[in-house]
């Protein structure tokens, strides 16, 4: 197969290293190399047949590099995680629990296939997708009750049958129509067959991808910048790996005046002259005709004194230049889909200052996916709630739309010391709980309703105990839960009542008067 893309990309053959559009070569070997004339819209550039090259390609490379494939799944975990649940951010809190519950169960049943297509795999499954095709697309579509659905496309889905220069007079490119200013306004679905085929005005979908271009069409994989990379760290390891196996079979080297092997009946024994050694035999210098004798349930090798040789095969492969020289091509290859090397592979050479550089960098990363996350995940809301809005299933609202992601909490190397520094911040007043708690994928106005029902619920099992056992509610308090540094309970020790004293001696006598 890789054989396959090589000669392909070296024959003129499609675009596995053509990525800046149509037939004008991104990446090629050295020898052939060529600085072509890019002075042209990049949808233009891009031919329908060097995007699909590009998609298979890319996916080729995420089927069979478990490193790339891991650290493609492993930058999905981060974006999504255990996040991305819609939260209401307008002021009427009791719309806001309703619309944020309905939402909540819609999400488990938005997507047209069912499980397990829900809400929060269908943001993972795009994440993925964005690194290794480049883009997908979301059909805002309902059911035959007009319940709000999603159909998610992948990208080989958006493409003409056969040539189209234009549609209802709009220019066409890679199945996309558009307007004379270049926005988008009708998707060419590619069905099964041609009668499944159909246009999809730009309202009804939504075109997810990460543009490096201002006139830029279709979505690109990041892996394209590195293919030639990532195919020559393939191509290394395949060859390398076959050698091994080669050399796994060769046990010993032999050495003898000829340079050459034995015959076949001399090495194997197969003349019918082998037998089994005995002890005569040594002390009669006995000279056998057979090179080879069995004994028990090895073998004897009988050797020429000064003219043969038998060592033990030992091999070196890979050396440590070899794998220092593909661990260097890695590097790059990594810097092409902005994650680190380290992260997914070789991390423990890292230790202090490099390790927060890297979980800084990549955090970043993950950061810019969920800001192209979050535009599709606006549009999804809106639109299930507006027709949840009409079907009855939320009430009118002039904050419908008036909805955020939370999203799960961020990388961090050193989870205490930082922790110590967000209560130092928001104790002088530097820092937010809403930035503090969303920084742990939390939400401030449920953390301070979770705090207001423990500290409700606290109250009253203290007050229950302090009324049961006569202890002061400081003390029950300090039963039920700890408050000291140290983690002990720290008991309020009951003190015994102490009569007030009198102000002044002539008080004090006028009550013991009073009490004659």
């Amino acid at each position: 197969m890789i054989r396959a893309l090589r000669t392909a990309a070296t024959k003129g053959f499609g675009s596995l290293y053509y990525w800046m559009g149509g037939g004008k070569l991104y990446a090629k070997p050295s020898n052939e190399r060529s600085i072509e004339r890019l002075t042209a819209d990049h949808k233009d550039l891009l031919s329908e047949l060097d995007h699909e090259d590009i998609v298979s390609a890319t996916r080729f490379l995420y089927n069979r590099f478990p490193m790339l494939s891991g650290a493609i799944d492993d930058k999905a975990n981060h974006v999504v995680g255990n996040g991305w649940g819609a939260q209401f951010e307008g002021t009427d809190l009791t719309w806001g629990e309703q619309s944020e519950a309905w939402l909540k169960d819609h999400f488990q049943i938005c997507d047209v296939r069912g499980r397990p297509f829900d809400m929060k795999n269908d943001l993972h499954t795009g994440v993925v997708t964005l690194m290794r095709d480049g883009e997908y697309f979301i059909v805002l579509t309902k059911n035959k009750a007009g319940y709000p659905m999603f159909q998610f496309l992948e990208s080989h889905r958006i493409r003409c049958r056969k040539f189209t220069p234009e549609y209802r007079g709009l220019q066409v490119r890679n199945g996309i129509a558009y307007s004379a200013q270049g926005r988008p306004l009708f998707y060419h679905f590619f069905g099964d067959s041609s009668a499944d085929d159909r246009w999809i005005s730009a309202r009804d979908i939504i075109h997810v991808f990460d543009p490096k271009w201002f006139s830029q069409g279709r979505g690109v994989s990041p892996l394209v910048t590195g293919i030639l990379d990532w195919l020559d760290v393939l191509d290394v390891r395949e060859n390398e790996k076959y050698a091994q196996r080669l050399f796994s079979m060769l046990a010993l080297k032999h050495k003898n005046e000829s340079g050459k092997p034995d015959s076949f009946a001399q090495r194997f024994g197969k003349s019918g002259n082998t037998r089994t050694a005995t002890s005569s035999d040594a002390d009669n210098d006995f000279e056998a005709e057979e090179l080879v004798q069995e004994f028990r349930k090895g073998q004897i090798r009988w050797l020429k004194i000064g003219s043969e040789d038998v060592e033990s095969f030992l091999s070196n492969r890979p050396t440590s230049n070899q794998q220092a020289f593909e661990q260097a091509i890695l590097r790059g290859a990594f810097a092409g889909i902005n994650w680190s090397y380290e992260q997914s592979y070789d991390g423990g050479k890292l230790s202090g200052a490099p390790v927060r550089r890297d979980i800084a960098k990549n955090q970043r990363s993950v950061e810019r996916m969920q800001c192209i996350l979050f535009y599709p995940w606006f549009r999804q809301v809106g639109f299930s709630v507006s027709v949840a809005i009409e079907l009855g299933f939320l009430t009118a609202h002039s904050e419908w739309f008036r909805f955020t992601p939370q999203l799960p909490a961020k990388m961090t190397v050193d989870a205490g010391n930082e922790s110590k520094i967000e209560l130092e911040e928001y104790r002088i007043g530097f820092s937010t709980l809403k930035k503090i708690t969303g920084s742990k994928g939390d939400w401030w106005q449920e953390v301070r309703q979770q705090r207001e029902i423990e500290a409700d619920d606290l109250l009253t099992r203290g007050k229950r105990l302090a009324e049961n056992h006569e202890i002061p509610l400081a003390a029950a308090i300090s039963l039920l839960e700890m408050r000291t540094s140290s983690g002990n309970p720290g008991m309020v020790e009951p003190q015994p009542e102490q009569e007030e004293e009198p102000e002044n001696e002539d008080e004090e006598a006028e009550k013991e008067e009073q009490a004659a």
